[in-house]
């Protein structure tokens, strides 16, 4: 592909050599560079660059759109990077992420999981009972649970208004 500056990364775009890059070439672009090709990342670089409404971004416009992107990411390297030793150490980008609400404070710890036989034959009353059945909701209701389920049934007929 070449060289990935401002120069570069245009023409990787701007397939047709037309000088200016529209919303199929940036779309086919991103694609290329196996960057999702969400609806939003292509508007926002119409929608920043594109200030005279022809729906085309020429390179001085893609430039500024890319130094201002790259600036941002620096900003933000800068932020998590509290040591400012040039590299993000794994607990600064815990302590980043935790900042900026990417985790919910919710843990899963165990080394196994498996499947006691004897308590699901006794619990479902059925001797012949298979894991796989119980997962998939292939069985009646086990008795013992009749009280969990009744509950369950009255409080989403609560949280519905019935």
């Amino acid at each position: 592909m070449g060289k990935l500056d401002g120069r570069g990364l245009f023409n990787f775009f701007d397939t047709s050599n037309a000088g200016y890059l529209d919303y199929v070439q940036i779309e086919v672009g991103l694609s290329a560079l196996q960057i999702p090709t969400d609806y939003k990342y292509v508007k926002d670089l119409l929608r920043v660059c594109d200030a005279n409404w022809d729906v085309r971004v020429d390179y001085q416009k893609f430039r500024r759109y890319m130094d201002d992107k790259e600036l941002e990411l620096y900003r933000i390297f800068q932020a998590i990077d509290v040591e400012h030793n040039g590299c993000i150490l794994p607990e600064e980008l815990y302590d980043a992420l935790v900042k900026a609400g990417a985790f919910v404070g919710c843990s899963l710890e165990g080394s196994m999981v498996t499947t006691r036989m004897q308590e699901n034959c006794k619990f479902y009353g059925n001797p012949s009972i298979k894991t796989s059945d119980i997962l998939l909701g292939l069985l009646r209701r086990p008795p013992a649970a009749a009280i969990l389920y009744d509950a369950l049934s009255k409080l989403y007929m609560k949280v519905e208004g019935r």
